[in-house]
């Protein structure tokens, strides 16, 4: 509910001084505004009598649809919501191809930790010391893979973020 909606359906709009208190110096152009419309501005059209003339509420999701109020018009904007989008793809594929990758680490190390015990030869190491290289190698991809992913994950999670200031988002005085 606007402030105006509020004067209406507490009491009359004339009754708007006893309604709100403002005492700093920066309200002093309100105050002066409103003042001018008691007095002069009264009989101008533009001003509704009681709650039922004003305009009703537009919903919340037109009100705070910054994309069609400013983004969408503004090229600078328009541009960082297109670099975002793209940037968005690029940590989103990451983030999925490096936990895929951290997968099939762990899977190759499990595998290659099977055949070890079952007395299985794979055929890419000729020693017992190359075996255990390539399975601490193999842990190690998981974990550096495991990481990337992870950090792309939460880049593409800030960047989502990022992108609803351009399209929408819902303004709750309470959170703020």
């Amino acid at each position: 509910m606007t402030q105006g909606h509020t004067l209406y359906t507490r009491g009359t709009a004339s009754s708007w001084s006893r309604q709100y208190y403002m005492p700093a110096t920066a309200d002093l152009a309100v105050l002066t505004w409103r003042k001018w419309l008691d007095g002069f501005g009264a009989a101008l059209p533009v001003l509704p009598k009681a709650a039922g003339d004003a305009p009703p509420l537009p919903p919340r999701e037109e009100v705070f649809d910054r994309y069609n109020q400013h983004t969408k018009h503004c090229p600078h904007c328009r541009a960082t919501l297109h670099n975002t989008n793209v940037a968005l793809v690029v940590f989103g594929t990451l983030a999925a191809v490096a936990a895929a990758s951290a997968i099939i680490g762990v899977a190759v190390h499990l595998g290659l930790g099977a055949a070890d015990t079952a007395g299985g030869y794979i055929g890419l190491a000729a020693s017992a010391g190359s075996w255990i290289g390539l399975k601490a190698a193999g842990v190690r991809f998981a974990l550096w893979a495991a990481k990337a992913a992870v950090a792309a994950m939460a880049v593409t999670a800030g960047l989502w973020r990022f992108r609803k200031l351009f399209i929408y988002e819902d303004y709750i005085h309470a959170h703020r």
